[in-house]
């Protein structure tokens, strides 16, 4: 264990870092190249699909995730939906629906949505169809790029069902940005998530402060697919601001700068070989780490000199969930990340996962995936 430590810290130097500011030179020229301009142009054909200007931060764009290193998701938040819903979690009448809810809308003065709804049964509001909206939206996006001038690129636009995805050509190189429509609910909070923090509010890490600040954050609703039914109304909770701002960090080697690292590392080595991790996401993995923080709630766990020691019990806490088919959601543990998964599947992934973890505690010196 001590010999991976500073295997993992040459890795995240030598590979991880670099391979994250390779992936900002191409965020910055996508964004400001490609999506910028066409998004801007929404509204023109489709004034329900009117969206916000991405943010920039410090290292990246609000709102957007890399799944790989030349693949990136995008959340689109559509600004005119945003004033004229409610949320329905239906983890109140259904727990098997928990992260699953409705939006609920209001007629809106010059603001059609009839072709974007279904009524529902009680008749009371509109339902905002998460189907339609995801096809009416790639719709929207493709008339948007043919009378958008672009750059040094040549750009597709593709319905891939549930995602927009953007195809950028760039001289030899091509990229993927996925484009997900959202609707933000800021400063409400979903009842399938209302026991979140609670029994955590006296650690120092997750204090009162920190878990009413993620409150404050709200939700995003997204037009998702739900595994577990066909309904097309259905809209998935993401809470991908909160989760953020749980792993944000002042310096590197603050508690949740070694979580962060820990986290960019396990990324890193799922983009290498996707093979070995499936069918885990990048969200899984960002999860376990989080529900780390709770196994070992203590900063001194998070120390920058026990970087290996925490990797490898990550590693560990995965494979116990891959065996049990249990990956519970960090912020609703009544949903099972997992559930949908075979058992067969979850356990050959367990078993690759194990020899990975075996790998790095006997010889992370001679360790192909670690090699710089």
């Amino acid at each position: 264990m001590d010999e991976l430590t500073p295997v993992l810290q040459r890795f995240s130097i030598e590979v991880v870092e670099a391979s994250r500011l390779v992936s900002r030179d191409i965020i910055a020229f996508c964004m400001s190249a490609v999506i910028q301009p066409l998004l801007s142009r929404l509204e023109a054909f489709d004034v329900r699909f009117k969206c916000y200007a991405p943010m920039p931060t410090e290292t990246n764009f609000e709102a957007l995730k890399v799944s790989a290193g030349n693949e990136f998701e995008l959340l689109v938040v559509l600004e005119h939906l945003a004033a004229i819903k409610t949320f329905n979690d239906l983890a109140e009448t259904n727990p098997s629906l928990a992260c699953y809810g409705q939006v609920l809308v209001q007629e809106c003065s010059g603001l059609s949505l009839d072709d974007l709804c279904t009524a529902n049964t009680a008749g009371q509001h509109k339902v905002l169809s998460a189907a339609k909206v995801r096809e009416h939206f790639a719709q929207t996006v493709a008339k948007a790029a043919t009378i958008t001038a672009f750059q040094d690129a040549t750009v597709q636009v593709r319905f891939k069902d549930p995602y927009t995805q953007v195809k950028i050509v760039r001289f030899h190189d091509t990229y993927f940005v996925q484009l997900v429509p959202a609707i933000y609910f800021h400063n409400m909070w979903p009842y399938c998530a209302n026991a979140w923090g609670q029994e955590d509010a006296t650690t120092s890490w997750l204090t009162p402060e920190v878990t009413s600040h993620c409150r404050h954050m709200g939700f995003f609703a997204v037009p998702q697919k739900c595994p577990y039914s066909q309904e097309e109304t259905l809209w998935r909770i993401s809470f991908q601001r909160a989760e953020k701002y749980l792993l944000s960090y002042s310096f590197i080697d603050s508690p949740q700068g070694v979580m962060k690292q820990v986290d960019r590392v396990l990324r890193m080595l799922r983009t290498s070989d996707a093979d070995a991790f499936r069918p885990l996401s990048a969200y899984h993995l960002t999860t376990a780490v989080l529900h780390a923080w709770r196994e070992w709630p203590d900063p001194c766990s998070w120390t920058a000199a026990r970087l290996g020691e925490r990797l490898l019990a990550v590693l560990c806490w995965l494979v116990h969930a891959l065996e049990q088919r249990e990956l519970r959601h960090f912020f609703v543990p009544s949903c099972n990340l997992l559930a949908h998964y075979t058992p067969q599947q979850c356990l050959e992934a367990a078993a690759r996962l194990r020899d990975i973890h075996n790998e790095f505690c006997l010889a992370p010196e001679q360790s192909i995936r670690l090699q710089c």
